[in-house]
């Protein structure tokens, strides 16, 4: 469970790093926490002891989504939290990308990119690590020239 999310804003040039994690409330699925703060959170750590029933899954494993409803949460929350500062935009950013790490596969692209449609952005770029980074020195610098390029990208999840 050693899964990050990088999320880049584009308008303050800023990253953030997340775990790739949730806690789900096993008899009714509900997500009780997601990202840093299933492992930083003090409350959630005094939590977890007293109850077994709820558990600690991974979202992501090789960039492969493991359960598409609660990485749709984790993404639409990072969305808010670090690109929009905890503020829901009036109009729907123009672009959005996911940049996965592992294989190509189609139906992971597909997939990723229904969940920033449906999360806000009106367009979505997906690619895979190594075919955003050709001709870079990382993946972290051709997410960052992809921004430039394309100045309708308002935010960006490297999933590793």
């Amino acid at each position: 469970m050693n899964t990050d999310i990088r999320i880049y804003n584009f308008k303050t040039g800023e990253t953030a790093t997340e775990k790739a994690t949730a806690i789900i409330h096993t008899t009714d699925g509900r997500i009780l926490a997601i990202g840093n703060e299933v492992f930083d959170n003090p409350r959630i750590a005094a939590y977890l002891p007293i109850h077994p029933e709820d558990q600690v899954v991974s979202l992501v494993e090789g960039g492969r989504i493991m359960n598409e409803e609660y990485m749709e949460a984790a993404l639409k929350y990072f969305n808010t939290t670090h690109v929009f500062d905890g503020k829901r935009p009036i109009l729907r950013p123009k672009a959005g990308v996911v940049v996965y790490h592992g294989y190509k596969d189609e139906a992971t692209e597909v997939a990723y990119a229904a969940m920033l449609e449906r999360i806000m952005y009106r367009d979505v770029l997906v690619y895979t690590a190594d075919e955003i980074s050709q001709g870079y020195s990382s993946v972290e610098e051709a997410i960052w020239a992809l921004g430039q390029r394309n100045r309708d990208i308002r935010g960006a999840f490297e999933i590793f």
